[in-house]
């Protein structure tokens, strides 16, 4: 890719119309919907290798594009991370059986049909207004009707 490219697609323009290939190597992806992908890259920053791990969104006409969302692990790091993914791993393998086993079945509702649950803290509307209906387009001041 030539550099004037590069600098578009590192700038966030999309207009040179090709996915960013900016010299990573992809160790793996992840489809977490149909338009988010989340990735694990094997980059260089000049001269200097890491890995990249960033979620990337797919545009209308089928294409790639990495977002702000992610992070770069140097490679001094790469091992105390893989440490505590395993770590991580491991705990989600004990603890799937018991969190599938203790949390109730989602029971699904419309949004509107939800009631915070502070709504009973509120001010009963005709405690509130000492009986009078409010109107919003009274300029008298008096808001009995």
């Amino acid at each position: 890719m030539d550099s004037h490219k590069q600098d578009k697609l590192a700038d966030g323009d999309h207009s040179c119309g090709a996915e960013p290939s900016l010299g990573g190597k992809v160790l793996a992806s992840f489809n977490r919907s149909e338009t988010e992908q989340l990735r694990v890259e094997w980059m260089l920053y000049k001269n200097h290798p890491f890995v990249s791990i960033r979620l990337h969104v797919r545009d209308h006409s089928g294409k790639w594009w990495p977002t702000r969302k992610g992070t770069s692990v140097r490679i001094r790091e790469i091992s105390e991370t893989m440490s505590a993914l395993q770590r991580a791993a491991a705990m989600a393998e004990e603890n799937q059986q018991s969190w599938r086993n203790e949390r109730p079945a989602p029971t699904p509702r419309r949004h509107r049909d939800v009631v915070p649950p502070w709504i009973d803290d509120l001010p009963k509307q005709d405690a509130a207004m000492n009986g009078e209906v409010f109107n919003e387009f009274d300029q008298s001041g008096d808001n009995s009707t």
